[in-house]
Parts: structure tokens; sequence; C-alpha cells
């Protein structure tokens, strides 16, 4: 793993302060997707809040709910009371919604955006930097049948290495507990199973470097013991699919209750896993980490010739993994599968917006991918679907439901814009985007096949005359989206 640390640019950052050195080291991480996707992970330093009356205060500056590790500012890093946070750390008990209220309570600048439900971990790790990711490498070695076994062997007395509990204040409690008596300067990291790792040090640059170290190592050992990247096959794409997905998206917005987008994965790594003669199974195993499942579900749906039978086929089994683990007070999520192996084809990705589609395609990669490598060194093996139940249904998300802003009017509708490349058109296509619709622009003046256009999801050089052009760029459209709703010509 490539270890981007600049001096030059942390220079820079330091000479402004510790919270944007902070921001810095964690643009670092957030920009390698093996390290944390979309929102993963966690950061954080200890530094002194400047108060009105001028007086420091120790606090503990941690990523905000919101902000991507790829692309955090200043402001994503709220200031909160470390001490009241170490209190909380000794309490026996606190329940999530508590501990978010107490969260809240602790903040320094009550306009900062909601602390990570890590905060408490955070504070009682005694240096003053900490970095959390949920590496590919590390997560793979664990969700192998004999995970713990082969990480100890790899990293012996450097990393502490813990089972599996809920994030939150009930991880808090069990890092507390594991590492009373120990000396914290022996250790380099902290591993848990089927969750992630942390890194921390006194120097940014240290605790950056030690997290690119453990899962260098770790990726070192997936290549040395039969880690392999994965099947590859080709596949094709014609008419005849795009019908079929058509429809599929028709009934799938039944499920999600609202329009929604389909993209068909045709690449060689996603046509390799539709291949395996195992690939139905192995995409019951279970998520890459058990935060995937907020995304993406805790398994993925299979699809065979019969697409609309594969939709039905995942509707029953997610009522019934909900029937098995529910309680009284859970709102059951949507029946819709969020992706899925077209067998013999390639992976199906499904979301209600183009934002959340790229979640999904992004996490169903690396999921296809880990699984196999984790399938090479003896089995893949994932969290119990209780443990899958109670992080997609935790009190928090559920709580986010209740509260979701509404959707934009066109949200999951697919406009077709031709003539796109200015006057009307372009108006168009600024318009139905700012009213959510994912625009594909078509115009026969754009500088290439494909083209990029402020607006459009999609920009396509197309001669609309040319009936082959308009059948091979509609072809791309529902590949790309899954059907049409609206035409602007």
């Amino acid at each position: 793993m490539k270890n981007r640390w600049q001096n030059s640019d942390a220079a820079v950052a330091a000479a402004q302060s510790e919270v944007e050195l902070r921001v810095y080291s964690s643009q670092l991480l957030g920009a390698d997707s093996s390290l944390v996707l979309h929102g993963g992970g966690n950061t954080s330093v200890k530094a002194p809040f400047l108060n009105v009356f001028g007086e420091a205060i120790p606090a503990l500056y941690v990523k905000g709910s919101g902000w991507d590790l790829r692309t955090i500012k200043a402001p994503g890093f709220p200031p909160v009371d470390l001490a009241y946070l170490q209190r909380l750390g000794q309490l026996q008990h606190l329940s999530d919604s508590d501990m978010m209220r107490e969260l809240r309570l602790a903040l320094l600048d009550p306009n900062g955006p909601t602390p990570s439900v890590e905060a408490i971990l955070h504070a009682l790790i005694p240096h003053k930097y900490v970095d959390h990711s949920h590496a590919d490498a590390v997560v793979i070695l664990s969700n192998t049948t004999d995970g713990h076994t082969r990480l100890a062997d790899l990293y012996g007395d450097e990393v502490l290495i813990l089972p599996y509990v809920m994030p939150g204040f009930i991880l808090a409690q069990q890092v507390a507990e594991a590492t009373a008596s120990i000396n914290w300067d022996s250790i380099k990291g902290i591993v848990l199973l089927h969750h992630g790792i942390f890194t921390f040090h006194e120097d940014a640059e240290q605790s950056y470097s030690n997290m690119i170290e453990l899962v260098t190592r770790a990726e070192e050992y997936l290549a040395a013991n039969g880690g392999s990247s994965g099947a590859s096959s080709q596949s094709s794409w014609q008419a005849s699919d795009a019908e079929q997905v058509a429809t599929l998206r028709k009934h799938a917005g039944t499920l999600l209750g609202s329009p929604l987008l389909v993209r068909t994965d045709i690449s060689a790594p996603a046509a390799g896993f539709a291949a395996l003669d195992n690939a139905a199974e192995l995409l019951q195993r279970g998520p890459l980490t058990p935060d995937h499942t907020i995304h993406a579900k805790p398994f993925g749906a299979v699809f065979k010739n019969d697409l609309l039978a594969g939709l039905a086929h995942f509707s029953s089994q997610y009522q019934s993994y909900f029937d098995s683990h529910s309680a009284d007070h859970h709102q059951r999520l949507d029946r819709m599968p969020r992706y899925g192996a077209w067998l013999g084809k390639g992976m199906l990705y499904l979301a209600a917006n183009n934002k959340r589609l790229q979640i999904i395609a992004d996490i169903s990669r690396h999921t296809i991918a880990a699984i196999q490598q984790g399938e090479a060194l003896g089995g893949w093996t994932a969290l119990p679907r209780q443990d899958l139940f109670d992080v997609e249904y935790w009190e928090l998300e559920q709580a986010k439901l209740k509260s979701a802003a509404a959707s934009p009017e066109l949200e999951g509708k697919i406009a077709l814009v031709t003539g796109a490349a200015s006057g009307i058109g372009a108006a168009c296509v600024a318009a139905l985007a700012a009213r959510g619709a994912v625009v594909v622009a078509l115009d026969s003046s754009f500088p290439a096949a494909d083209a990029a256009m402020d607006g459009a999801a999609l920009a396509l050089q197309c001669d609309i005359t040319d009936d082959g052009a308009i059948a091979s760029a509609l072809l791309e459209l529902v590949r790309l989206f899954g059907g049409l709703d609206l035409l602007v010509s």
C-alpha cells in the first residue's frame, strides 16, 4: 500500500493548526478506497480548544457525522470536551440514544456536526492522533474461518486483536477493559475482527504510517498465501438484456416505493464473479464489514434467466430475515436488493439516486473481490445474521429514517435530452438535474464519444439522425441506469 505522506504538504497544514494537520492525514486515508469507502472510518486529534474567556480546554477533535474522510475539512472535526468523554467511558451502561445526546452535550461548539459514534473510544486511547479504517486486507483476513489466528501470527505482540462487538459505547468499553493494564507504547494498533483497524501515535505522520505499514503486511500476507485477485470473464450487453433490466427496474421500484436506478456491470471482475459455480451461495455469506449492511443489505440477490423471479426470491428472503431477528419496535426497511449477481452476465446494482448507485457499486466491487480472496484462504466467514441485523436496524439508523428529508421531485427518474450541448437543450439538462433526475445528454457537437457536461450524469456524442447511433446510446443508457422516463428532443 502506498504511503502518501508528503512532508511539504504536511508542513503547510501543521503551520495552520493541529486540526489542519489532522485534516491532511485524514484525507490521505480517504484517498484510498481499500482503506475506507463512502463515509467509513474515523479519525481524531486531541488539542486545546480556546473558549470565550481565553481558557484552553482539553478537547477531542473527532470526525463528525455526515463527513467523508476523502473530502473532510476542518469544520468536519467538531471539538468535544475530552474530560467529559473520558468520564462517559467510565459508565457501566449507556444506551445508544443516550450516548448521542451526551455527545451533543459535550460539544464545545454547538454548531458543530454530531461527533462520531466512536468518539468515546477515541477519547480513551491515550495518544494525540487516532486513525481508524476498514482496510480491506485486514478485514479479509479477519473474515476467514481462522481469522484471529492468522492475524495473531501476522502481527504478534504489536497489535491487539479483539472480537467483534457493536460500534459505539459497547466497543469503547471493550477496548477500555482489554487495555486496562497494557503499555500503549508497546502496540501499534488494534484490530477489531470483522470491523477494521485502529492505529495511534503522538505524531500524525507516525499514526498514519503505522496504518499503512500494518495494512501493507496484511496485503503481502494475502498475496503470499493464495489470496487471488478474483475471477475474470467476458460478457456482452444486448437489446434483450436491456428489456429485462427495464422490466426489473419497474418491479423493483414497487418494492422500494419510489422510482430507482439499476446499473448492469459487465466488467471482467463482475462477469467473472457471476460466472463462478458458487456465486449464488457466496452472496449469502454476508458483507465485508457490518456497516455495509446500512447501504447494501446483509446479502445480495441472485438473478438467473428470469430477473423478476430473482427479485421475488430476495424479497421473500429479506422478509424471513427480518421476521427472524426483529423485535416489536423495529420498523422494517424496504425489501429491495441493493446488489446481486446476474449469473453468467455480471452484477446488478439498484439505488434511489446516482450517488447511492455509485456507493452500492463500490461496495459490491470490494465485497466480491474480498469474498474470493477469503475463499482462497480457506473460506469466507462473515458475522452471524443477528449481528448484521443489529447494525442494519441500529436505533441510530432507524432515527435517521424517521427524520430523513424529502427526496427531490424527479429522484430516480431518467431523462434523455437531445441537442443538449447549448441553448434550450442545455437549459433542460440543468433544470431536470436540479429537480433530481438522472440526465443523459446527447449532441453531435460533443467533442468525444463519451464527453462531460455539467448537470448530466452521462454525455454522449450522438447524431440523432443515425438510427444505429441512437440505438447504441439507448443501450448504454439502460445499462448504466435501467430505463428511460423522460425524453426532451
